[in-house]
């Protein structure tokens, strides 16, 4: 999903409340993939949803170990 600040994250979890979730930053605000998933939640009113994106509209190629752990391995 893309944030109203342009950063592209990817949902990973249930928020505090029902209509938060839990995210981790994929591309920055520049358009440049991070090193690291950063986590954070959309309850922050910095990361509240702008718009929905499909893998493919990410730009970048999701690390599924990275976000979920060993058990997400293949």
């Amino acid at each position: 999903m893309r944030l109203v600040n342009g950063d592209i994250w990817v949902v990973t979890g249930r928020g505090i409340r029902t209509t938060t979730q839990i995210v981790h930053a994929l591309v920055g605000t520049h358009g440049e993939p991070l090193s690291y998933p950063i986590r954070s939640n959309t309850n922050n009113e910095l990361h509240v949803i702008r718009e929905v994106l499909h893998e493919s509209q990410a730009g970048v190629r999701i690390n599924l170990q990275q976000l979920w752990g060993k058990d997400a391995a293949p």
